[in-house]
């Protein structure tokens, strides 16, 4: 007998969940189980300068893929992939509805991850066998949800296209002969991740509260149904920058970051990368801190450096608009201090099982947002500097200008789903190398950290 399973699917960045109904059902059958979600976008008051928040629909998920794993063995037994799927068939308006036939009998996890349309950004590696792998519904099969990972994807960039090259490192050309492209200390570059959501089943408590990573029994005598929640699993790092540092010295108004002055020279590179995230339910899942290692020499660059042509630049300089995903209200990201700012992806540097632990305290210790020791994010940000320009250790840029970069660590923990707003200001002319050293000469002071779709908190930053 052929057996089937809904899968029920609600995209949120913060729900509320109202009463679940179970209706009888004739034939041994049990209907759809229910659940009324509120969308809560509005958030409270931020502290943050800025305000814009992206926004969270079916129109930006590109991709989901399911997973129903042996609850004992942790064994992939049945995977599903649907591609555009805020196509699938409406249910409640939020909700997506897919059914499948011929799933096996058992007792399972059920997990899925959902990607945004940003296909260049997006990487999947199944086995770590190789960069460019990607999972479909049957390659899955069999293997231990342990063995699914994402990784970030190394870094290609425009001034080398050649698909055969794409496993070969690639720094942005403007960084050539610095320490960071010197083979022998080991640092290598990625691309931004993708906007990544994950999910797993769930249920009511006797008091009607959601219950996450609950089990799913398929069997044959009955309609099985399971609902999921997507949430995001990466976080928002606001970059904004004063130029200009506390005191309004002027010491880089010869320093381009935007434009096309800068479009050799402008980037941001952030290291410490945690090596990978897993896709399993409950601590089984996310940046883990027994199963995955942070990469010290792994480095995030962030750069339009050499493409002015398409119209972007590494440094925004205008607020958001209301075309580019931030919604209609609230595009406040500059200012008259902070003129340059840029959104990136990160992977959470904290782990599920750590946060559980620290929430089930009866008292929050005070260094709860803290990272932990490497952990900690390191940023460094470059822009083109003229000749003559005076750098932190009051020599001078010779003739035809140079990139100059500033470096410092970030303590504070970035977690799924939150913002973290970083201002920096730039108290020194910079330097012409960035150095190996596990920590730069910059402290970054950050806030309480916020919901995608609420508070904005910030964080201040000198160099």
């Amino acid at each position: 007998m052929k057996k089937k399973v809904i899968l029920m699917w609600s995209l949120f960045a913060a729900m509320t969940f109202g009463a679940c109904t179970e209706k009888e059902a004739p034939n041994n059958e049990v209907e759809n189980v229910e659940f009324a979600i509120e969308l809560d976008f509005a958030g409270a008051q931020t502290r943050a300068a800025s305000n814009a928040v992206p926004v969270t629909s079916w129109d930006i998920i590109e991709k989901i893929q399911f997973f129903l794993y042996d609850k004992t063995t942790k064994v992939v037994k049945f995977s599903a992939v649907e591609t555009n799927p805020g196509a699938g068939t409406a249910f409640e308006t939020t909700k997506r509805r897919y059914v499948y036939t011929s799933v096996p009998a058992g007792t399972y996890k059920l997990v899925a991850v959902a990607s945004t349309n940003t296909k260049n950004l997006a990487n999947i590696t199944p086995f770590g066998a190789t960069d460019n792998a990607v999972w479909d519904k049957n390659n899955v099969l069999a293997k231990n949800i342990s063995a699914l990972f994402m990784t970030h994807k190394k870094a290609l960039y425009d001034h080398d296209t050649d698909p055969a090259t794409a496993d070969v490192d690639q720094w942005p050309t403007f960084m050539a002969g610095s320490s960071y492209t010197v083979a022998a200390n080991g640092m290598k570059p990625y691309q931004e991740p993708a906007e990544i959501f994950l999910g797993t089943a769930t249920g009511l408590d006797a008091s009607n509260n959601p219950v996450y990573d609950v089990d799913v029994v398929v069997d044959g005598n009955v309609m099985n149904n399971a609902t999921v929640t997507l949430k995001r699993e990466v976080s928002l790092m606001r970059v904004r920058i004063d130029a200009n540092g506390v005191d309004n010295h002027a010491i880089n108004d010869d320093v381009h970051f935007a434009g096309n002055a800068a479009a050799t020279a402008s980037a941001i590179l952030i290291r410490h990368l945690p090596e990978k995230m897993n896709i399993g339910a409950g601590t089984d899942g996310g940046v883990n801190s027994v199963a995955n290692a942070t990469t010290l020499t792994a480095v995030q660059v962030i750069t339009e450096a050499g493409t002015s042509a398409n119209g972007m630049a590494t440094f925004k300089t205008a607020n958001p608009g209301t075309g580019d995903g931030y919604g209609a209200t609230n595009l406040t990201i500059v200012d008259t201090e902070f003129k340059l700012w840029r959104d990136i992806i990160v992977f959470p540097n904290s782990d599920r099982a750590a946060e559980a632990a620290i929430a089930a305290l009866p008292v929050q210790p005070a260094d709860k947002d803290i990272a932990i020791g490497n952990r900690k994010y390191l940023i460094a940000i470059s822009g083109f500097a003229e000749a003559g320009h005076i750098l932190a250790d009051g020599t001078e840029v010779t003739t035809g200008g140079k990139p100059v970069y500033w470096i410092g660590v970030i303590n504070e923990k970035f977690l799924p789903n939150q913002i973290r707003e970083v201002n920096i200001s730039l108290n020194t002319g910079g330097y012409l190398d960035l150095p190996t050293t596990e920590f730069g000469d910059l402290t970054i002071v950050v806030n309480e950290p916020t919901p995608w779709d609420s508070n904005i908190a910030t964080s201040t930053v000198e160099m």
